[in-house]
Parts: structure tokens; C-alpha cells; sequence
């Protein structure tokens, strides 16, 4: 399952953010294949498995934050698979343009084809944090896949953050 919430999979049009205020965002991103997965099957259940996996997105529709523009993410996760459903749980690491970093934990479902290929993706996720102007970042937001029967279809995102000084 392909994570991003870009910021995820994540960051979009957003004003620059003062102490305490909310900013919303939305955008979008896209994921390609894992660059590192490690996957195991549970011997005791037919069509269970469980993998790591690390892997790049690239936002479609770019955004800012706190004035910064989104670069690119990198994800970093576990999923397990069981029959027809995946879940994921992960980091994500948002490279801001001016070097910043943004930090998010992210928790996904979606559904698995009898190919592997994984569609209807949902996600839910926290930002943690981040370095730079992004310190002191907090917020929460959700991401799904804009075509939820292709499974190369883009994310979108939106959610909320605030920044405390």
C-alpha cells in the first residue's frame, strides 16, 4: 500500500501560520513503487502477510506551509494483508524547499485484488512535528485516493495545523 497523505501524502495551499492560529490545507500527491519492501507470509493463514516498506511520493498539487512550498515525502511503514484488506501504519517525512522537514504518523486501509494491486485507500494522519520554521507544528487530516479503482490514482489530502511557538 502506497502512503501519502504527501502530507501526506500533505501540505497544501495554506497562508502562513501564526502562534496557535489553524490553517487549513489540501492537496495532492502520488507515490510511486515501494524503493524498499521486505514482505512475509504467514504460513498458518493463506493470503495473510505482513511488510516493511519505505518509499518516495511527489506532490501533484503542491502546497504551502508556514510559507514554505512541499518538495517531496518519503514514507516508512508496515502493512499487514489479510485476504482483501491492507492496513498500514507509518511515518511519513515531508522535505520542505528551503530544507525544513515536516514529521506525521499515518494509519491507512484499503482494499487488495486478487493481483496484489491495492485501490479505495483511506487514510488518517497527525503531523508530529518538524524542523526549522515547521517547529512546533501540530495538526491532523485525512487522505484518499482520488480514483478509488486505480490503483495508481493520486491522493488528496486536507486536514489542519497550527504551529506554537
Amino acid at each position: 500500500m502506497i502512503r501519502s497523505i504527501g502530507l501526506v501524502t500533505f501540505v497544501a495551499l495554506a497562508l502562513p501560520a501564526s502562534a496557535h492560529a489553524q490553517t487549513t490545507f489540501a492537496g495532492e500527491t502520488s507515490c510511486g513503487k515501494s524503493t524498499t519492501e521486505h514482505r512475509l507470509d504467514a504460513e498458518s493463514q493463506p493470503g495473510h502477510s505482513f511488510a516493511l516498506r519505505q518509499g518516495l511520493c511527489r506532490f501533484t498539487k503542491a502546497a504551502t506551509i508556514n510559507g514554505v512550498a512541499q518538495v517531496e515525502e518519503t514514507y516508512t511503514g508496515t502493512e499487514e494483508i489479510d485476504g482483501d484488506v491492507a492496513h498500514w501504519r507509518g511515518l511519513n517525512t515531508t522535505k520542505m524547499a528551503n530544507g525544513d522537514r515536516i514529521f506525521l504518523r499515518i494509519e491507512c486501509t484499503s482494499k487488495v485484488a486478487k493481483d496484489g494491486t491495492e485501490t479505495a485507500g483511506e487514510c488518517k494522519f497527525t503531523l508530529v512535528g518538524g524542523t526549522g520554521k515547521m517547529k512546533g507544528l501540530s495538526g491532523s487530516g485525512i487522505s484518499k485516493q482520488v480514483n478509488k479503482t486505480d490503483p495508481n490514482s493520486p491522493w488528496a489530502f486536507t486536514g489542519s495545523y497550527k504551529i506554537t511557538l
